[in-house]
This record gives structure tokens, C-alpha cells and sequence, in this order.
């Protein structure tokens, strides 16, 4: 019966954990979509407000950097939105007592830890390549902001080389 009861509090305590767990993800996944969301309308140099045919139109459109600010602020977003969905299936999987429910609920949480590193990954891009493209007239400042950025994503390579040597 101690056994039993034992094991009830074990799986009620890993269910907790996992709710919070996936609620953590889905709070951060719903803040990088809203970020990246509003970093697609407020474009990098504002939109061309004069008459003719351009108008409305991204200033930046043609530079480079502004291309690549648009396709890795894309990733970024896609990548959060589908770590909220499956955070979502992955609940539904998680209320099923079936055993094959378990790996599909632990397929889906990794997908959206991975999601979320990937959609970080690309946040940190989009940003370096929105500020290069705004800055490109001020060389210097932008290499200067570009380097500074990177600090983040060199901490994010070391922390990621950790946890990976961690699982070994």
C-alpha cells in the first residue's frame, strides 16, 4: 500500500513539474512571437512615407542586412509559435495514462526546448542584422553594437557546450 501511495506522489510531483515547466516555455515562447511579431512591423529605418511607389514601403528594403533581418526574425517567430503548439499537444499527451503517451509527451517537450534555443539562436541574429542595417551609415558603431551583441551569443554557445557535455 506505502508503495503505492509512494508512487502516486511521485507521478502527482512530475505532473506538477511538468506544468510548470511547459507554462515556463510557453510564457518565453509568447514573449519571443511577440517580440519578433512586433520587430516585423516596426521595421529596421521606418517605411517610406512619400508619395509614389514606393511609399509605405521598408526604407532598408534592398540592403542586405535588412534581408537577413527579416529572414531570421521569421525563423525566430516560427520557431517560438511552434514550441507553443507543442507545448499544447504535449499537455494533452500528459493527461493520457497510457504508456506510448509518455514518449510523445517527452518527444514534444524536447522539440520545444529545442524550438525555444533555435528561436533565442535567431532572436540574437535578427537583432544584430536590424542594428547593422540602421547603422550602416556609422560603421564603426555598428561593428562596435554587432560585437557587443555577440557577447550574448558566445554565452549561449558556452552555456549550450556545457549542458551538452553535462549529458554525456
Amino acid at each position: 500500500m506505502r508503495e503505492k501511495e509512494a508512487e502516486e506522489k511521485k507521478n502527482k510531483e512530475a505532473f506538477e513539474l511538468s506544468v510548470n515547466l511547459f507554462q515556463t516555455i510557453v510564457i518565453v515562447a509568447a514573449l519571443i512571437a511577440t517580440i519578433t511579431f512586433a520587430a516585423a512591423f516596426t521595421i529596421p529605418g521606418g517605411y517610406d512615407g512619400n508619395q509614389g511607389r514606393d511609399q509605405g514601403m521598408a526604407i532598408l528594403s534592398r540592403a542586405a542586412a535588412f534581408k537577413a533581418f527579416v529572414i531570421t526574425n521569421t525563423i525566430a517567430m516560427v520557431c517560438s509559435v511552434t514550441s507553443i503548439f507543442l507545448c499544447l499537444t504535449a499537455m494533452g499527451y500528459s493527461l493520457s495514462a497510457a504508456e506510448e503517451a509518455a514518449g510523445y509527451y517527452e518527444i514534444r517537450y524536447a522539440g520545444a526546448v529545442g524550438l525555444i534555443i533555435v528561436s533565442m539562436f535567431f532572436l540574437i541574429i535578427a537583432f544584430i542584422t536590424a542594428t547593422f542595417a540602421v547603422l550602416a551609415h556609422a560603421i564603426a558603431l555598428a561593428v562596435s553594437t554587432c560585437i557587443i551583441a555577440c557577447f550574448a551569443f558566445i554565452g549561449y554557445i558556452v552555456e549550450l557546450g556545457k549542458f551538452i557535455a553535462r549529458l554525456d
